[in-house]
């Protein structure tokens, strides 16, 4: 199962209280069983902490409602410390992280395309929205690349694929395994944008996203 509830027990110490009925022994070693719950095997939070003894000359146990409420209070405080709690909450702190990674990628990829758009070069690729660059409406061949050409004082020359693709993640591929570079992927005639028309273009999501091949 990728998610549910398990139980662990954790050793305590040797305790003195009322005698064991059985033997009359006043020893008893004390024990914990946390249950929690976990996804993926990783735990991710504890709901239940009960205590239990077991005597030391017949072995005779005791559950956590046979034991009186101060020696299982003071059992609890000795066993579900922060040392054998806190590994049951990795989940969350795991999963905390990787939010912030995640976040914190995205932020970082945002800073590089502003830069990016802002400093364009020479075999720039930006993964475009044909349906918004071209005013065309194709569902099934959206997403296209555009690759800069030349870059001049006040203009920016670039070429448009052409031929568009289903998926944006299509487009990545082609520019990964070098399809993309062709000259004969884009269309012979070129477009002459400004920095400022690319940046409005990246607001408008008609840029997807920029590949700089270093």
């Amino acid at each position: 199962m990728v998610f549910g509830i398990k139980g662990k027990m954790v050793k305590g110490p040797i305790i003195t209280m009322n005698a064991c009925t059985s033997c009359n022994c006043c020893t008893f070693l004390a024990h914990g069983v946390l249950q929690y719950f976990h996804l993926y095997w990783i735990p991710m939070f504890i709901f239940s902490k009960k205590v239990g003894v077991q005597c030391t000359q017949c072995n005779q146990g005791l559950s956590h409602e046979q034991i009186p409420n101060m020696v299982s209070d003071k059992i609890k405080r000795t066993i579900f410390n922060k040392k054998n709690t806190l590994p049951f909450f990795a989940g969350p702190i795991l999963l905390s992280a990787l939010v912030m990674f995640i976040v914190i990628s995205i932020e970082w990829g945002k800073f590089n395309e502003t830069k990016y758009l802002n400093n364009p070069m020479v075999n720039d690729i930006y993964i475009v929205d044909l349906n918004k660059l071209n005013s065309v409406i194709d569902e099934q061949h959206q997403y296209g690349a555009m690759r800069v050409l030349n870059i001049f004082l006040a203009k920016v020359e670039v070429q448009v694929s052409v031929s568009g693709h289903s998926s944006r993640a299509e487009v990545s591929d082609d520019i990964k395994n070098k399809k993309a570079s062709a000259y004969t992927y884009y269309n012979s005639h070129p477009l002459y944008l400004s920095k400022e028309q690319l940046l409005a273009m990246k607001t408008a999501n008609t840029i997807l996203s920029v590949k700089r091949n270093n």
